[in-house]
């Protein structure tokens, strides 16, 4: 039985969880995390999962922020523990586009400032972040430096283009 496990750091309100483990119960005694079952007890501990890096991201959820026109991040400020490299992808209208790597040796709060291209721009934003080759890492912030288009949002209700030709017809007044 696969089940999804969720831990809660009541110091920063740092929500996470876990997942694919065969555990039916766990516990933090001693400093340790234990998970139990049916084979026995287990500690949570080490840098990987027999072998394989331990993949770990969070998607930061697109929003318009209330504005109607479309927005392009200009740059990203990342605060928070970094033990290795992370990635940072833009996400606009749910399409992830530029993805840039942070990478740093192991960082404890302090900014990190991404520059963002000019190119990726939509209605809605949102950030993807994750780590690579199971580096460890713990957010306390983001800030995003949104600017605006002249543009507004592309409409999905929109059928294209139309060409119209309009007839020019000669109208002769006569007067009565």
């Amino acid at each position: 039985m696969k089940t999804l496990g969720i831990c809660l750091n009541t110091k920063i309100n740092a929500l996470s969880q876990y997942s694919e483990f065969d555990f039916n119960s766990t516990c933090l005694f001693n400093g340790k995390v234990l998970g139990a079952s049916s084979s026995g007890i287990f500690e949570h501990s080490g840098d990987t999962d027999n072998g394989v890096d331990i993949s770990s991201f969070f998607k930061y959820p697109s929003i318009s922020f209330d504005i109607p026109k479309q927005k392009r991040v200009r740059r990203i400020y990342v605060n928070g523990y970094i033990g290795g490299d992370i990635e940072v992808t833009v996400i606009t209208d749910k399409d992830a586009k530029t993805k840039y790597t942070v990478a740093k040796s192991v960082i404890d709060d302090v900014a990190v400032v991404i520059d963002t291209n000019y190119y990726d721009k939509g209605d809605t934003i949102g950030l993807l972040i994750g780590n690579k080759d199971g580096a460890d890492f713990s957010i306390s912030s983001i800030y995003m430096l949104i600017t605006t288009t002249n543009l507004y949002p592309v409409s999905g209700l929109a059928a294209g283009r139309a060409k119209i030709v309009l007839k020019l017809i000669e109208v002769s007044a006569s007067a009565s």
